[in-house]
């Protein structure tokens, strides 16, 4: 299934649900559209594009190109588990797809337990203890792991001291020190991010602006809020992060009201591979086609803004082609003008105030802040129109080798306890769902997940007459997904089948995999039910390139 984020300032949910596919297809037999008249993105079937020349077809730039082929591929889990009883606590853990190695990571010297945070690097080399210490500040260590026996064998070392807002990031850890933020790789020397904080009042800790780092494309991102905006930065490692850097400023001015801080916190970011496509996530206004008042908007929740622009609060994915990053901003007719995936933002057809913009995926409409005319939850507005949108991007995003973008979406809607099941009502848990994100067009698709809204059932993920644990036609709630280092699999958080309750199947996590095309599901780390998954990695598996050798 796939759904249309409506490039051109057209309502994003249109009679009230969300639009399936692309818009009105361009004449012809041509089942590709290649070579058929476009105006917009939207006229041409992906992966083809409206080109300069009017014409749908594939452009050089950004392409999404061929999707790559499944092969199975061998891998390393690491994973946070926190105990659902009390007193037992929280332990990274690991598991190998090759031999099912399955062991704890943790020295005797560590406690993941909350301040506290454990990590490994990307490669399996380190174990990376953050030990919170007075001031809120953390001390950082790090031990060796064994390449071939995958347990810490080394001592645990200190590598960075009293730092603040630290985070294990590639081979190394990013951090902040006063206002500034460096990356330090293991055995290197720190390499700067920039300023991406003020001095907080006397001894208060600093105000810190959301900032990101990819050690493997070698980008930083800064995000400077403000109540109504935010400015987008993208920089390179080791230079400082600066205003010559800043890319573009998303606005939530045109949402009526009183100014809403839509872009303070966290900006969930990744960043393709090769440093060209950067996305990040944000819950704030979306501006669409011109009016004169609330009559003059189709979309679910949409409300004419103080700019004469329909508007809605909404999840949304944005992302950036750096090629083309110099187009964000200036004057545009056409998509076209932007480049393959940057969007010609406009509120009507003679393109007045049209701009090249970062394309924009909409998922939907939050449960909260409340919206809309009359005022009602993102819930309520979705099962009356019937589309039983999405409400939530989960933090975690991959970009796969073709430049497309893997992310977890979830309806965080459900059915009060007791209430019947009937045609029309919510689910028992949460419909979720892994979807993969075509910067080029706009659209998102959804490949594995509870993709028929059923409720969750115990007996459907077990086999009475085998007596045990049938995953076949289990309903599960999908959490985080990440794909594999070789892009083959996805490796997710999900509920764990050995649950029994359905308020616990969206409480209590465990590892699964899937291959990239939704296909073949497998339950990897088959934890009890007395523990759940809080976040995980995925790692290449250092044995397999020392078999290689």
């Amino acid at each position: 299934m796939q759904f249309d984020a409506k490039k051109l300032g057209w309502p994003l949910l249109v009679s009230g649900a969300l639009a399936l596919g692309a818009t009105t297809a361009c004449s012809g037999d041509d089942g590709d559209q290649g070579g058929q008249a476009c105006e917009t993105n939207a006229d041409c079937e992906a992966p083809n594009v409206c080109l300069e020349t009017g014409i749908c077809g594939v452009a050089d730039e950004g392409d999404t190109g061929d999707e790559p082929v499944i092969e199975d591929e061998d891998y390393v889990i690491t994973y946070v588990r926190s105990s659902v009883a009390s007193g037992q606590g929280y332990e990274l853990r690991l598991f190998a797809t090759s031999d099912e190695t399955h062991h704890s990571l943790v020295p005797e010297s560590a406690d993941c337990a909350p301040p506290n945070l454990c990590g490994v690097t990307q490669s399996l080399s380190h174990f990376v203890y953050l030990e919170q210490v007075e001031g809120g500040l953390k001390n950082v260590y790090v031990a060796s792991i064994d390449s071939e026996t995958l347990e810490v064998s080394g001592a645990l070392e200190l590598f960075v001291e009293s730092v603040f807002d630290a985070r294990v990031r590639g081979q190394g850890v990013a951090y902040l020190d006063g206002t500034t933020a460096y990356y330090k790789a293991i055995g290197g020397e720190p390499q700067i991010i920039g300023v991406v904080a003020e001095e907080g009042e006397g001894e208060e800790s600093p105000i810190v602006a959301h900032w990101e780092i990819d050690p493997v494309s070698g980008r930083t991102a800064l995000f400077m809020p403000t109540l109504e905006t935010v400015d987008v930065l993208v920089g390179e490692l080791g230079t400082p992060i600066g205003a010559e850097d800043n890319l573009v400023t998303i606005s939530g001015a045109n949402y009526p009201g009183e100014a809403g801080s839509y872009f303070l916190g966290v900006l969930p970011t990744a960043f393709s591979a090769d440093g060209n496509l950067v996305a990040f996530l944000t819950v704030g206004p979306n501006d669409y086609q011109e009016c004169g008042s609330n009559a003059d908007c189709t979309g679910t929740a949409q409300q004419c803004g103080d700019a004469n622009r329909c508007t809605a609060i909404e999840p949304t994915v944005n992302i950036i082609d750096i090629s083309n990053a110099d187009n964000l901003g200036e004057a545009c007719s056409s998509d076209a003008e932007c480049g393959p995936v940057h969007r010609c933002d406009t509120s009507n057809d003679d393109y007045d105030r049209a701009m090249c913009m970062p394309q924009r995926v909409a998922y939907g409409l939050p449960n909260f802040p409340y919206q809309g005319e009359p005022i009602q939850a993102g819930c309520a507005w979705t099962k009356e129109d019937g589309s039983f949108a999405f409400t939530d991007i989960d933090d975690v995003m991959s970009f796969g080798a073709d430049g497309r973008l893997y992310v977890t979406a979830s309806r965080e809607c459900v059915r009060p306890l007791g209430d019947p099941a009937v045609e029309g009502a919510e689910n028992n848990i949460p419909r979720s769902a892994i979807t993969v994100i075509d910067p080029q067009t706009g659209t998102f698709e959804e490949i594995f997940g509870n993709l028929g809204a059923e409720d969750f059932d115990e007996s459907r993920c077990y086999d009475e007459l085998e007596q045990q644990v049938d995953i076949t036609n289990c309903v599960t709630r999908q959490v985080s997904a990440r794909l594999s280092p070789g892009g083959n699999d996805l490796i997710f958080s999900a509920t764990n089948p050995n649950v029994v309750d359905p308020g616990l199947a969206d409480r209590i996590f465990d590892m699964w995999s899937v291959k990239r095309n939704g296909e073949d599901p497998v339950w990897l780390t088959r934890e009890p039910s007395t523990w759940s998954v809080v976040t995980f990695g995925v790692h290449p598996d250092p044995r397999a390139a020392t078999d290689a050798e």
